[in-house]
C-alpha cells in the first residue's frame, strides 16, 4: 500500500483534457484503504505457466521514483545443485535492479571494446583481410589463421559477451558495437548505457539514463564474480554489477552500500566418457574449487530515511557466509518505523549423495551441511510501533528421499527426478552399451521437490500450488537430438524372431520356407509413426548358439551357420537391405570359432520391414554335431512416441492449480490452467502447445591428429554429462506455451465461473546447424519476439464474453524490414575446432592442441574430417591441411565448403502496434468494436508513443498526437528549457498533446523552464488551444525549491496557491489559498522557512509555525497536514481549524479515522493472524 499521501504528477495536466479548474502539481488525499480481509491473488505468466510470487516488503519513493522492496520467488522448480541466497532457496531479495552478463569468448574488457577507439583490432578488420586470392597473398593469409588460434587460446577476442540489465522496470539485452563504438539495446529503447572509465581492462561501474532522466548507478563495490584465466593470467571475472544509486532530476538520490565478501565452493561440474579409436576409453569426472567473490547489500539511504539490512549472528550450515536475519527501517530521526525478521530452518536432502564415489579426496573436504542441507524460509514477521507482529507463513513440497547437492538424481534440465544413478558415470544418460550410464528422464512425480507449496498471508487467507512439468511438442526439434533422449513418453517397441531345438537339424519353431536343408524364418512389421533408436545401442540384438560349438570348428563355411538380415520393404515389392550379420566370419577358415552374438545401435524411420534369419546345416543327421540343441534370438527394437500426445516431458514446473482460501481455511476460489494447442487435429486432444528453445545434445564427435605423415587418426565419440550447446530459457523457463486456457472457479458464486483463452508468439530459434548435422551451432535469440500476448478472450459458461487482439512491430517504423536495423558482429569462435586450426596452421608441432569437434553429416562416412567453419571462406579438401591460396583441391574424396562463422546479431523495435478490443452481450452476441492504433513516427530519433488512433462503432475517430522534447522547436525560455530536458535525457517529456475528434482539435501544451534559482528545469505554464485558437495559458508555476517541489502556482491573474515543505522537502505541510508567496516569506522569514523544510515536526511544531501566518493572513485559506514519515498522513486540519486524525497497523495499512475529540469514526479491521 502506497504511504506517501501527496501525488507528484508533472503530466496530470497534459493527459487530460476538457479540465476547466486549476490544476495543481500536488495532490492532497486521505490514505489508501486494503480491502477488508482481502483475498491474495497471485498473478500468473500464462506464456510460460510460472506464478509471479512476491512478498512487499517496502517502498522507496522520492520524487519520479519508486522502488519496490520485495521478496520474489522463482516457482519454475529448484535444481538438484542450486544453492540457497541469503533469503532462502528459490527466493531473492529484490530492491532496485542488476547487470549481469554471459561471457563469450574472453570478457570484452579485455579486447572486444577496445576495438571500438583502437585501428586494427575487431571483426571488421578481421573481415577485410585478404581472403583467398593469388598467390604471393600467404603472408597475409596466415595472419587470418594465426589471428583464430589466438582467440581460440584467448589471447583475442571477436565474440560480444551478452550484457543483461533490470533497472526500475527496465530490462533487455545490450552488447557492444564496434563500428560504431556504442552499446546497442535489445530491442531498442530510450536508455543510454555508458560504462565508467576505470582500471585497465576492467569494468568497475555502468551508469544507465532511462527515458525520464533518471540516472542509475551500477557497480562498484557491488559486484558479483568469480576467480578465471584470461589471456593466460589470473582474474576475477566480475558476471554482476548492483544497483549503486539512483539519481532523480531534482537533486534527491537513493545510494545503496554493500559489504564485500569471498568463498570458495567445491563443484561437480560433469561428467565425459570419450570412446577413442586409437586409445582406450576414458572416463572422468569434473570438479571445481572456485573462489567467488559476493556483495551483499547494507544499507539504502534515501531522503526521508535509511534500511538496514542485518545478518544472522551465526554462520550458515548449508554454503560459506550468512543469511539475512532482519530488515529495520529508520526515519531521519533514526527512530525504528518497521522490522522485518526472517526466520529459517534448513532442508535436509541427503539421499544419493555421489561425491565420495566419484571424488573422495574433495567429499571429505565438504562438511555434510554443505553437502545436504539449503536454506529454507520459513516466514516474515513484521512489526511496526507496539502492534502484535503479523506473518507470512510459507510451506514447501518435500520427499521421504531428498537429493544431496551432490547428486546425480537430476533429469536433463538439473532437476531432481527420484532416480538414484549412483553409478561412477551415472550422470551420462545411458547412451552406449560401452559403459554404464543413467537415466536423465524427466519424472513428473519427483521435480517439484523443495518448491514452494502455499502462503499463509497475515490476513489468515491462504494461496496453495499445484504445479505440473513442462511439456513440448516435438514439431521444431532435430530428430538427430530426439534420438538421444531419455522420456518416459517414448514406449520401446520390439520385432523378433526366435527359434530352439533339441538338434541342429530340427526346429520347434514353423519356418517361413524351406529350400534344400536351410530354413529360412520370417517376421513382416510396420512401423506407422516416427521411430526412434533404443539407447545403450541395442536396437539391433542377435543371439544364438548355433554352429558355435568346437564340434562345428571344422564345418564349412556355409554349412553350420546362421544369417540374419533387417530389410526395408519398398513399396513396389523389392527389398533394400539396412543390416546382415553372419555367425561365419568372412575370413572364415576351418578351424576357427564362430560368432553368435551382435549388438548394435539401429535408426528406423516408418515403412514396412522384413527380418530374416537364414539357417544351413548340412552335416549328417544325428552325427554328434547334429545331437546339440540351440537357440536363436533375432530382435529389431526401436521407440516411438505416443501419437495421441507427440511430445516429451521437458524440465521445470507450470503451474496446474492455483487454491486459494479464506481465513477460515474454507476454498473459496481455484484457477485451473491447461496448456493445449487447440489447432491440432480434434481426434489429438492432448497435444502440447509448448516450444523449446534449446534441446541438450550430448554426443560430440572429436579427433585428434597423433601422426599426420603417417595419417594415424585418434577418433572420438564424446558423451557428457551436460549439452553440448547450452540449454537456453525463454523468459526464465525451458518452455513457453503458444496457448494456454486459464478457468477461473468461483465456489461462492459459480455464475461468476469464467475461461480465458489466450494466444502468445513464438518465434522459433535459429538452430543454425543441427539442421545440417552439425556438430556445433549458435541460437540467434530473438527472445522479445516470443511470448508476446497475440489474443485474449474470455468466456462466461461457454459465450463469449470480451475478445482483445494485439498486434506489434517487429522492427522501427522507419524501416523496410527487420534487416537494416543495427547490430552487432561477431566471429564465433567457438565453431572452429581446434583440430581445424591445428591442421591449417604452420603450428609449432609440440604445441598443445586439445583434441576437438569435427562437423557430421550422418549421410557420409563419419571418418571424413569435415570442418564447415575456418578462417576462410573456402572450398577445401576432407583431409585437413593448410588451404591453398588459389582454392584449388588435390582431388581427395570428401571435399567441402569451409566459411567464417560471421554473425550479425540484430536487433529489433519491441513496441505494440494495434490492439482491437470486441465486447459481446450475455449471448456472446451484439458484438461492439473498438480499435486503437500506436505510432512510433520519430523513430530513430526517439522510441516513444508519438500517435494513437482510436476508432469505435459508432464509426467517430479519436487521434492523440504527442510531442517531446526532441519533436518540435521553441522560443525564448521555453526552447531553454526544451534543450535542457534534452541534455538530461528526459526523452520521454511530454510537450504537447493534440486530441482529433471529427473536426475538432484540442491541444494541451507544457511549457518548461530552467528555474533561475535552483537551475532546475521544470514545469512554467500549461496551455490550451481549442478549435484552432489562439493558445489560453491555464496555468503557471511561480516558485519552487531546490527538490523541485512546487512553492507557488495559479492562474495567469488568477488565485494563487502556495505550498509549505518540510521533512526534509518530502512532504507539504500546508497550502495557502489566496495569498501571495513573497508575503508568506516575509512573515515566516526565508530562512526559517529553510530549516523548517529540513525538520521533522509534529502537530505541535507544524501549528506553532504556522500560528503566525494565521495572524498575518486572516483572510487565508490555510490547511495544515503532518505526517509520521515513512508511514503517512497522521492528520490533517482544514481551514475551519477542525482536525482529523489517522492511524496505521503493523502493515501500514489504515486502521482507525478519528475526529478532533478522538472519537472513532471509521474502523478498518485487517483479521491478522498472529503466530
Amino acid at each position: 500500500m502506497k504511504k506517501i499521501i501527496v501525488l507528484l504528477s508533472f503530466m496530470a495536466a497534459v493527459k487530460c483534457f476538457g479540465q476547466t479548474t486549476q490544476t495543481s502539481l500536488i495532490s492532497f488525499k486521505t490514505p489508501e484503504v486494503n480491502a477488508f480481509n482481502r483475498l491474495i491473488e497471485v498473478p500468473i505468466s500464462q506464456y510460460t505457466g510460472v506464478p509471479n510470487i512476491s512478498i512487499p516488503l517496502y517502498e522507496i519513493n522520492i520524487k519520479g521514483v519508486n522502488i519496490p522492496i520485495k521478496l520474489d520467488y522463482h516457482a519454475g522448480g529448484i535444481r538438484v545443485d542450486q544453492d540457497a541466497t541469503w533469503v532462502g532457496l528459490g527466493w531473492n531479495l529484490s530492491y532496485g535492479g542488476e547487470i549481469s552478463r554471459k561471457v563469450r569468448g574472453i570478457p570484452d574488457e579485455y579486447y572486444y571494446l577496445e576495438a571500438g577507439t583502437k585501428p586494427g583490432f575487431g571483426v571488421d578488420y578481421f573481415m577485410k583481410l585478404p581472403n583467398i586470392g593469388p598467390v604471393g597473398n600467404a603472408e597475409n593469409q596466415d595472419m587470418r589463421q594465426e589471428t583464430i588460434k589466438m582467440a581460440k587460446f584467448g589471447n583475442t577476442d571477436f565474440m560480444p559477451d551478452e550484457f543483461y540489465y533490470s533497472v526500475l522496470g527496465n530490462s533487455g539485452r545490450f552488447m557492444f558495437n564496434q563500428l560504431e563504438n556504442k552499446f546497442i539495446l535489445f530491442p531498442k529503447d530510450d536508455i543510454l548505457i555508458t560504462k565508467y572509465a576505470g582500471p585497465a581492462r576492467k569494468l568497475d561501474s555502468w551508469n544507465l539514463k532511462l527515458p525520464d532522466g533518471i540516472s542509475v548507478d551500477l557497480g562498484k563495490e557491488g559486484y558479483t564474480g568469480q576467480e578465471g584465466r584470461v589471456m593466460a593470467s589470473p582474474a576475477t571475472i566480475v558476471n554482476s554489477w548492483r544497483i549503486k544509486s539512483v539519481r532523480n532530476n531534482y537533486n534527491d538520490s537513493i545510494t545503496y552500500s554493500y559489504d564485500n565478501f569471498s568463498y570458495r565452493m567445491d563443484k561437480i561440474s560433469g561428467q565425459e566418457y570419450k570412446i577413442h579409436s586409437v586409445y582406450p576409453s576414458t572416463n572422468e569426472t569434473f570438479t571445481s574449487n572456485t573462489l567467488y567473490s559476493d556483495s551483499r547489500l547494507k544499507t539504502i539511504t534515501f531522503p526521508g530515511g535509511k534500511m538496514e539490512f542485518v545478518l544472522g549472528e551465526s554462520k550458515r550450515e548449508d554454503m560459506p557466509g550468512s543469511y539475512l536475519s532482519e530488515i529495520n527501517i529508520y526515519n531521519l530521526q533514526n527512530i525504528l518505523v518497521k522490522n522485518i525478521r526472517f526466520n529459517y530452518d534448513y532442508f535436509n536432502g541427503d539421499s544419493y549423495e555421489i561425491l565420495s564415489m566419484v571424488n573422495p579426496l574433495i567429499s571429505n573436504t565438504v562438511s555434510d551441511g554443505y553437502k545436504n542441507k539449503r536454506l529454507k524460509l520459513n516466514s516474515i514477521s513484521i512489526k511496526s510501533g507496539v502492534d502484535k507482529p503479523v506473518n507470512y507463513v510459507f510451506d514447501y513440497y518435500t520427499q521421504d528421499k531428498m537429493p544431496s547437492k551432490y547428486s546425480f538424481s537430476q533429469d536433463h534440465w538439473g532437476f531432481y527426478n527420484g532416480i538414484p544413478n549412483m553409478l561412477r558415470s551415472g550422470f551420462i544418460p545411458n547412451l552406449d552399451a560401452r559403459f554404464q550410464g543413467g537415466d536423465r528422464s524427466v519424472k513428473p512425480d519427483y521435480s517439484n521437490v523443495f518448491t514452494l507449496k502455499s502462503i499463509v498471508y497475515p490476513e489468515g487467507g491462504k494461496s496453495e500450488f499445484i504445479y505440473e512439468n513442462n511439456t513440448a511438442g516435438i514439431q521444431d526439434i532435430p530428430s538427430y537430438l530426439l534420438q538421444t533422449y531419455q522420456d518416459d513418453n517414448f514406449t520401446e517397441k520390439i520385432a523378433g524372431v526366435s527359434v530352439s531345438s533339441y538338434s541342429r537339424n530340427t526346429h520347434q519353431t514353423t519356418p517361413t520356407k524351406i529350400e534344400d536343408r536351410t530354413r529360412f524364418f520370417t517376421k513382416r512389421f510396420t512401423i506407422a509413426n516416427g521411430a526412434y533408436p533404443v539407447l545403450n545401442n541395442t536396437g539391433w540384438s542377435v543371439f544364438t548358439n548355433f554352429g558355435i560349438s568346437e564340434l562345428e570348428n571344422n564345418t564349412g563355411y556355409n554349412e553350420d551357420n546362421v544369417y540374419f538380415s533387417l530389410e526395408r520393404v519398398n513399396s513396389d515389392g523389392t527389398k533394400t537391405l539396412i543390416k546382415s550379420f553372419n555367425t561365419t566370419p568372412k575370413n572364415f577358415s576351418r578351424g576357427m570359432k564362430r560368432n553368435g552374438v551382435d549388438t548394435a545401435q539401429l535408426i528406423m524411420s516408418p515403412g514396412t520391414f522384413e527380418l530374416t534369419a537364414i539357417v544351413r546345416y548340412l552335416n549328417a543327421v544325428n552325427s554328434p554335431a547334429d545331437m546339440q540343441p540351440y537357440n536363436l534370438y533375432f530382435a529389431v527394437k526401436w521407440r516411438e512416441l505416443d501419437p495421441l500426445k507427440n511430445m516429451i516431458n521437458v524440465g521445470g514446473l507450470r503451474i496446474k492449480d492455483i487454491n486459494y482460501y479464506d481465513s477460515d481455511n474454507t476454498r473459496i476460489k481455484k484457477k485451473s490452467y491447461k496448456y493445449i494447442n487447440p489447432n491440432l487435429d480434434s481426434a489429438l486432444p492432448e497435444r502440447t502447445s509448448g516450444r523449446l528453445s534449446s534441446f541438450p545434445q550430448y554426443i560430440q564427435f572429436k579427433m585428434n591428429v597423433v601422426d599426420k605423415p603417417r595419417s594415424i587418426y585418434d577418433w572420438i565419440a564424446s558423451i557428457g554429462s551436460n549439452s553440448v550447446l547450452p540449454l537456453e530459457t525463454t523468459s526464465g523457463s525451458y518452455a513457453g506455451y503458444e496457448y494456454v486456457d486459464e478457468y477461473d472457479v468461483d465456489f461462492l458464486h459459480p455464475k461468476n465461473d469464467l475461461k480465458t483463452s489466450y494466444h502468445f508468439s513464438y518465434v522459433q530459434p535459429y538452430f543454425s546447424e543441427f539442421y545440417a548435422f552439425r556438430a556445433n551451432g549458435i541460437s540467434d535469440s530473438k527472445e522479445w519476439a516470443r511470448g508476446k500476448l497475440l489474443y485474449k478472450n474470455v468466456y462466461n459458461k461457454n459465450a463469449i464474453v470480451k475478445s482483445e487482439v494485439f498486434g506489434y512491430n517487429y522492427w522501427s517504423p522507419h524501416l523496410s524490414n527487420d534487416t537494416k536495423e543495427d547490430y552487432v558482429e561477431e566471429i564465433n569462435t567457438d565453431l572452429i575446432s581446434f583440430q581445424q586450426v591445428k591442421a591449417s596452421c604452420m603450428c609449432n608441432s609440440e604445441m598443445p592442441f586439445p583434441d576437438d569437434f569435427y562437423d557430421v553429416n550422418l549421410e557420409t562416412n563419419v571418418n571424413c574430417v569435415i570442418f564447415h567453419y575456418g578462417a576462410f571462406d573456402n572450398h577445401v579438401m576432407s583431409e585437413a591441411h593448410k588451404p591453398d591460396p588459389n582454392g584449388s583441391i588435390p582431388g581427395l574424396t570428401c571435399d567441402y565448403y569451409t566459411r567464417v562463422p560471421y554473425f550479425r546479431h540484430t536487433t529489433a523495435f519491441d513496441k505494440m502496434k494495434s490492439k482491437t478490443i470486441t465486447s459481446y452481450d450475455l449471448n456472446g452476441e451484439n458484438p461492439i468494436v473498438q480499435i486503437e492504433n500506436y505510432n512510433y513516427e520519430s523513430t530513430p530519433v526517439h522510441y516513444q508513443l508519438t500517435k494513437t488512433t482510436s476508432d469505435g462503432s459508432a464509426g467517430s475517430t479519436i487521434s492523440l498526437v504527442n510531442k517531446y522534447p526532441l519533436d518540435l522547436s521553441l522560443n525564448g525560455a521555453a526552447e531553454t528549457g526544451r534543450l535542457k530536458l534534452i541534455n538530461n535525457h528526459q526523452i520521454n517529456a511530454l510537450l504537447s498533446q493534440s486530441k482529433m475528434k471529427n473536426d475538432r482539435t484540442d491541444i494541451i501544451k507544457t511549457d518548461y523552464k530552467v528555474d533561475a534559482v535552483t537551475d532546475l528545469v521544470v514545469p512554467a505554464l500549461t496551455k490550451t488551444n481549442t478549435l484552432n485558437n489562439a493558445d489560453e495559458i491555464r496555468d503557471v508555476y511561480y516558485r519552487y525549491d531546490n527538490k523541485g517541489n512546487v512553492l507557488s502556482m495559479g492562474k495567469e491573474s488568477g488565485l494563487i496557491i502556495n505550498y509549505i515543505w518540510s521533512y526534509n522537502g518530502q512532504y507539504p505541510i500546508a497550502e495557502i489559498k489566496n495569498a501571495d508567496y513573497s508575503i508568506i516569506e516575509s512573515t515566516l522569514g526565508k530562512s526559517s522557512l529553510e530549516t523548517f523544510s529540513k525538520s521533522t515536526p509534529d502537530k505541535a511544531a507544524v501549528d506553532g509555525f504556522l500560528e503566525k501566518l494565521k495572524a498575518a493572513l486572516p483572510n487565508a485559506q490555510i490547511t495544515s497536514y503532518v505526517y509520521n514519515p515513512l508511514v503517512g498522513l497522521v492528520s490533517q486540519t482544514d481551514a475551519k481549524g477542525l482536525t482529523t486524525y489517522f492511524e496505521y497497523d503493523n502493515l501500514q495499512r489504515l486502521k482507525h479515522i478519528k475526529d478532533q475529540f478522538g472519537n472513532i469514526i471509521k474502523r478498518y479491521d485487517y483479521h491478522y493472524k498472529t503466530q
